[in-house]
């Protein structure tokens, strides 16, 4: 199914995304519970246009997902299909549920562009500092600290944030400008 779905997808071939879909459905009957078919099914549908059938799909198998799993990948059917706010709904209940998107840079990073699309700077400070807090220092987190204290209007703690990228990473300088204090 896979090759299909990226036939579909990157080449246009609307014929591979049925056969991809036909062969997700029949590999469900043999597997139902594994969560490959699930996501690549998902994602089949998705890129077809027919968001609400993923949807429901991948609803009905985080029945048999315990959180904050469940609310990770919730969040991340979301994303995929641009429903930043349902995503960030969902990441922020996985949050408190316990879940850490530090540990991850792609669920980080998908936590932060969902917020990012809704403007929700003190979540993107808050997943920030807490990524710094656990892996240490690293120039892109101290970059989105800048960006969330500058858009929080905090000017000053904006600067210093972003001195910190840019020891780390001089690629940062090119925005400068827009951090001075």
């Amino acid at each position: 199914g896979r090759l299909y779905k990226l036939g579909g997808q990157y080449l246009g071939r609307g014929e591979d995304l049925i056969k991809a879909e036909n062969l997700l459905r029949k590999g469900r009957t043999f597997s139902a519970e594994r969560v490959e078919y699930v996501n690549e099914l998902a994602e089949v549908l998705i890129a077809a246009g027919r968001f609400n059938e993923a949807e429901a799909i991948v609803l009905e198998h985080l029945r048999q997902v315990p959180p904050p799993l469940s609310s990770v990948i919730a969040g991340h059917l979301y994303f995929v299909g641009e429903k930043y706010n349902l995503a960030a709904e969902e990441y922020e209940k996985a949050r408190k549920e316990g879940y850490e998107f530090w540990r991850k840079d792609g669920d980080y990073g998908r936590y932060l562009v969902a917020n990012e699309e809704l403007n929700n700077y003190d979540r993107i400070l808050s997943m920030s500092l807490e990524f710094l807090e656990h892996r240490g220092p690293d120039s892109l987190a101290w970059f989105n600290v800048a960006v969330a204290y500058k858009n929080l209007d905090n000017e000053e703690k904006a600067a210093a944030a972003f001195r910190e990228a840019v020891k780390l990473d001089s690629q940062y300088l090119e925005y400068e400008e827009f951090f001075r204090d």
